[in-house]
């Protein structure tokens, strides 16, 4: 049966699967230290807890995206075809730029937010207790910065399954470690579960820069800084700036306005919905540089059916994600303990929004391989705005519940715009399988 289907997958389609195969064992093994830590946690430190850390890795999240500056997918893409021409020096100037740039930027702006933790905690959120995590999270922030240049260079050489071996499992299964030797020494509590975070991204930045500096080609290059990827990084940097600040909205103004245990039942529905985004993930990985290669030769035809045949795949999954979670979504909630029931709803409305989400997962991708970087940038931006003023909105009258429903309009309405754009800019659609 199955080989009948992949008999008829065409050669670029067939490519991209087989590489996807081992990145979706590795992100599953993630997946899963991923949740049983957080089940840990949830069950020892209590919604609020919980809360206070997430809060403070999501603002980490989005500091971290600031500090790559867009450069993840421009070296991502100049990589892939520096790889593929064979042009030696222009790999390696490329990494080396990245890696300057991003490493003196991140430690400029995570010095000051370390500094700025008291007041930030005390006076902007009023959570006290928020200082110390949040200064340990920002002092990761510099070796997610570092291993992100690392893990592009490594999925431009199509190392897949290498590069999707990052904080999502390799960090995840070390978080998880520690967890359990602090909980062995009852020692679990939210300072030291930040430490395990850190502890975490200093272990993947040494092993990605051992296995980047193996990989690397081996010259005598003098490595330059290449400027003018900055130009296209900065276009990115606002997509992708934009896009965090979207996703980290709804979490950041529920600290604000509301409480800590809020912010906990929020983020554990939104953690379990964005499960889906585990294969958008893998395929993105694996279609990136399969798409910048194939647009830059000008083969749209290949391109289009690549992209219809992956799009009816993630449609399904989507669905198949959705009606999982209104099945099984309150029992497994429970497994953090009964003070996180509540948000059960939660999860259903969140998981709605990444269903259609998943269906045009490859989307932006698509967009960015195809020198769109300053649409999708403004794309990105004007739902950022939106997402920013709905919930203020929303969660000023519905708490929780008016974060989760801001959210998936937000999602809807930005897979639905990229959907369009991209049809109109390149010609290329997901709904066909030819131009």
């Amino acid at each position: 049966m199955l080989s009948r289907v992949f008999s008829k997958l065409d050669n670029h389609t067939l490519e991209a699967v087989q590489k996807s195969g081992p990145s979706l064992l590795v992100k599953i093994l993630g997946m899963i230290a991923t949740l049983v830590g957080s089940v840990l946690m949830g069950r020892t430190l209590g919604v609020e807890g919980y809360g206070i850390l997430e809060l403070a890795n999501r603002i980490g999240s989005f500091v971290l995206v600031f500090c790559t500056f867009g450069l993840q997918y421009v070296v991502l893409k100049e990589m892939a075809i520096g790889i593929a021409e064979k042009h030696w020096q222009l790999v390696l100037n490329t990494m080396y730029t990245s890696l300057k740039f991003t490493g003196l930027l991140s430690v400029a702006v995570c010095v000051l937010l370390i500094l700025l933790s008291p007041y930030l905690s005390s006076v902007f959120f009023d959570m006290k207790a928020l200082t110390i995590p949040l200064q340990l999270v920002m002092a990761g922030v510099f070796f997610q910065t570092i291993s992100r240049s690392y893990m592009s260079g490594i999925n431009a050489y199509g190392k897949i399954w290498q590069s999707n071996l990052g904080d999502q499992t390799l960090g995840m299964i070390i978080v998880l470690i520690v967890y359990l030797v602090l909980i062995g020494i009852d020692a679990l509590s939210v300072t030291t579960a930040a430490i395990a975070f850190l502890t975490a991204r200093i272990v993947v930045a040494l092993v990605f820069g051992a296995y980047w500096n193996r990989l690397k080609p081996k010259t005598n290059f003098i490595k330059k800084l290449r400027t003018e990827l900055l130009k296209p990084a900065t276009r990115l940097l606002l997509a992708s700036g934009s896009g965090i600040v979207s996703a980290s909205a709804a979490t950041i103004i529920l600290g604000i306005i509301s409480t800590a245990t809020e912010v906990g039942l929020y983020n554990l529905a939104a953690r379990l919905s964005l499960l889906t985004l585990l294969i958008i993930q893998i395929t993105n990985s694996a279609l990136a540089p399969k798409i910048a290669s194939l647009y830059a030769s000008n083969r749209k035809e290949e391109l289009q059916k690549l992209l219809y045949n992956f799009t009816i795949v993630l449609a399904l999954v989507g669905l198949a994600a959705w009606l999982s979670f209104a099945v099984l979504g309150r029992p497994v909630i429970k497994l953090w303990g009964e003070d996180f029931e509540a948000a059960y709803l939660y999860l259903i409305i969140l998981a709605f929004g990444q269903m259609i989400n998943t269906s045009g997962g490859a989307i932006g991708i698509t967009l960015m391989m195809t020198n769109n970087e300053k649409i999708i940038g403004k794309i990105a931006f004007t739902f950022m705005v939106l997402a920013v003023i709905l919930n203020i909105i929303f969660i000023s009258f519905f708490g929780g519940l008016g974060a989760c429903i801001a959210t998936t309009i937000c999602a809807i309405g930005e897979t639905i715009t990229r959907l369009i754009v991209l049809k109109r800019t390149t010609g290329i659609g997901f709904l066909t399988s030819s131009l």
